[in-house]
């Protein structure tokens, strides 16, 4: 009986399965695999995923979902009386509720998520007690023990198997998602994913521009995504060096995927679109300095990590820099841009 209480008993008749699974891009994308476990599990299953509006197009790529609820919790928070006032926080909440769900499964495991995932109707499952930094087991029916020292992707594979009653696969992750955009069989030019969030998670420039020189001489084309004015800039000067270099428009998600998956080979720093390079079966290579691959890099066919030797302090700013040193941050210095393209090549081969 006890098992049973945490579980869910399947049945021939439609499952309606509420996601909440909100942000960033990366943890987004790292709930896909679970996602196609769980529709070649159960094929009666029908989706509906809540997730922040700047990453709504990202579940509308995968077949199991029928439904997105955006929800705007970045934009909510800074200014929640404004927003309490003009009635769309609860319209939000109305739309959550609409629906009974045979299960909801919490895959972010914050206490934010434990709070929505409590005020929607169904039988709930999240992670257990011990299972994430916050204290959210109290929002479920089922919480699920899973352990908290592994891959993110391998994490949400496992709470959906337990929670789903079918065994964990232990197949390559499946996102769903690369054919979605119809990939060219012909694929010629290159990405560079130089933007990211932290400041140490940034690759220095001058690697990125000494790359774009070895690339170019090889007779690359090499196209670069801009989302803000300190990236445009960067990639003003990358580009420079070359006419063969592209700066792409800012452009929606669906559209920069659609570039992504029709591109050869991408080099990429710690950041969302090197997940969803992953998830498309892109060969990448991805520069990691304070953040640990082995817990959120990338996962999937065709993907290099090049991780620094170097003791970070990972942190998002620097700790360890100082003047007398030449490639800042320093954890970055034996990550040379001939590494990178040798590693690269090996995937292009």
């Amino acid at each position: 009986m006890g098992i049973k209480r945490h579980r869910y008993v399947r049945n021939e008749a439609l499952m309606k399965l509420l996601l909440i699974k909100t942000s960033s891009m990366g943890d987004v994308i790292h709930a896909l695999p679970a996602l196609t476990d769980a529709m070649q599990n159960i094929p009666n299953l029908e989706v509906t995923w809540v997730v922040e509006e700047g990453f709504k197009d990202i579940p509308s790529w995968h077949p199991a979902v029928k439904k997105v609820i955006p929800i705007a919790l970045r934009r909510w928070r800074k200014s929640l009386w404004k927003y309490l006032r003009n009635d769309e926080i609860r319209q939000f909440i109305k739309a959550l509720r609409k629906e009974q769900y045979d299960v909801i499964i919490d895959a972010q495991g914050l206490m934010k998520s434990a709070v929505l995932t409590k005020l929607a109707r169904g039988k709930r499952f999240g992670f257990g007690k011990g299972s994430t930094k916050e204290p959210v087991a109290w929002a479920y029916h089922c919480p699920q023990i899973v352990a908290r020292n592994q891959h993110a992707v391998k994490r949400l594979r496992e709470l959906f198997a337990k929670s789903l009653s079918y065994t964990e696969p232990t197949s390559i992750p499946d996102y769903g998602i690369a054919n979605y955009f119809n990939p060219s069989a012909q694929k010629t030019d290159l990405l560079f994913v130089h933007g990211t969030t932290w400041p140490t998670k940034h690759w220095p420039e001058a690697y990125w521009i000494e790359l774009a020189k070895i690339v170019t001489a090889q007779g690359y084309k090499i196209k670069i995504p801009v989302s803000n004015p300190i990236e445009s800039q960067r990639a003003e000067h990358i580009a420079a060096i070359s006419s063969q270099i592209e700066i792409l428009p800012k452009m929606n998600l669906t559209a920069l995927a659609k570039i992504i998956a029709n591109v050869q080979g991408i080099v990429a720093v710690d950041t969302g679109l090197s997940h969803l390079a992953a998830a498309l079966n892109i060969p990448t290579v991805t520069v990691y300095g304070p953040t640990d691959p082995n817990k959120i890099g990338t996962m999937g066919q065709h993907q290099i990590h090049l991780k620094t030797p170097f003791a970070c302090c990972g942190n998002r700013v620097c700790t360890k820099t100082n003047p007398s040193q030449i490639i800042s941050p320093p954890c970055y210095t034996d990550i040379t841009p001939d590494k990178v393209w040798t590693n690269l090549q090996s995937l292009l081969q």
